[in-house]
């Protein structure tokens, strides 16, 4: 029998066999390229059928969710209406329910506006009572110092200006010595603060006394020299220093050179001895002359010049001080004008708030009567005032 040799194992096996196998070898790969070829023609036509299927699928599933957006769509639809009915229900419920309280406090509102407005009205009067009060007091003041004025026509004005102290050291002086003739030195004037002049009952000039106040914390000694020049330029007699500062080691009064330092406490009293002296030494002085010398001095000082100039700066005083009197009258006047103006500005703002909520209630809320009648009357009143004064 012949063998055959394997040439890749060298198994020896018969040629029928071989040839047998070969058979079957080619027969096995036919069989598998055709089952192969069956399978994947049948695994393509069930993929195809598949996704046939699946695009059906697909086209349904689609349909579904268009139906479904459809639906939502509708739905949403009906929500939004809904929901816009019930905010419109909503919102007419709120509506009604504000138009419904405010109908309720209409009446209680007005009634708190009406109180605050008799309020106002009240604190107003109240308001012009007590200045009315304060004015009429101080206008019986003014004509109780006018008065005084014409009754005496021995003292002046004193300007509103100056140191406190250099105030008082004239209302000292002129209130305790009334014949005598008192004179601030003008402000910006070189010189000292006042200037006294002595005078007799009868009149005679017996000297003069010039007056300096200091009211600082520390002494000075260049305040004795100036003094000295300043009674000097004035031709006074005697320099009296009123000073709270006083030179170290000293107390109440001494003497500097021949100036008399004093503090402010001691000013009545040595003012008095100061011109008890001055008028001592002017009686020594006259009674030297004969009768007919002292009747010609009488004669020469009242018709001189000196006398005049006295007599027109007193009326000067006085004319002063009316003419003071009615500017304040004109001040007052003006205070009034602006407190009536911001008491309309208030009632204005009260009126505009009321507006506001007129336009909110319409016809529901009524006016209130003579919410700005006062004011109106007020300004009537002030031009009334400018029209007679002029």
């Amino acid at each position: 029998m012949d063998m055959i040799t394997c040439p890749k194992c060298g198994f020896k096996f018969p040629l029928d066999e071989g040839l047998d196998f070969e058979m079957k070898e080619k027969y096995r790969i036919e069989t598998e390229r055709e089952l192969r070829q069956n399978v994947e023609r049948e695994v393509a036509e069930r993929l195809k059928k598949d996704l046939v299927q699946k695009d059906n699928e697909l086209e349904r599933v689609k349909r579904e969710l268009q139906e479904k957006e459809r639906q939502l769509f509708i739905e949403q639809k009906n929500k939004e209406l809904e929901i816009s009915n019930v905010m419109k229900e909503k919102e007419f419920e709120i509506r009604k329910k504000f138009f419904d309280e405010l109908q309720v406090t209409r009446e209680e509102y007005q009634r708190e506006l009406n109180k605050k407005i008799e309020e106002m009205e009240e604190k107003h009067i109240k308001e012009m009572q007590d200045r009315e009060v304060k004015n009429r007091e101080e206008r019986e003041r003014l004509q109780r110092e006018i008065e005084n004025i014409k009754g005496t026509l021995s003292s002046t004005s004193a300007e509103l200006t100056g140191e406190v102290q250099e105030l008082e050291l004239e209302t000292i002086l002129k209130s305790n010595f009334k014949n005598d003739l008192i004179e601030p030195v003008p402000r910006g004037t070189r010189g000292a603060d006042l200037i006294q002049t002595v005078y007799m009952p009868g009149g005679l000039e017996c000297g003069k006394i010039v007056w300096e106040s200091k009211k600082t914390k520390q002494w000075s000694d260049s305040w004795i020299d100036k003094l000295k020049e300043d009674r000097r330029d004035s031709g006074s007699d005697v320099a009296i220093l009123v000073t709270t500062a006083m030179p170290r080691g000293e107390k109440g009064i001494t003497l500097r050179g021949d100036v008399i330092v004093t503090e402010f406490q001691y000013v009545r009293m040595i003012a008095a001895i100061t011109r008890e002296n001055l008028i001592r030494l002017k009686k020594a002085n006259v009674s030297q002359t004969d009768r007919l010398e002292k009747e010609a001095l009488v004669y020469e000082y009242i018709t001189g010049r000196e006398f005049r100039e006295r007599i027109q700066a007193i009326v000067d005083s006085w004319t002063r001080g009316i003419k003071d009197l009615e500017d304040e009258k004109r001040m007052l006047t003006r205070i009034w004008a602006r407190r009536y103006k911001e008491l309309e500005i208030e009632i204005m703002r009260l009126a505009e708030i009321y507006g506001n909520i007129q336009g909110i209630a319409g016809n529901s809320l009524e006016d209130i009567k003579g919410l700005r009648p006062s004011i109106t009357s007020g300004d009537e009143n002030i031009e009334d005032g400018r029209e007679d004064k002029n």
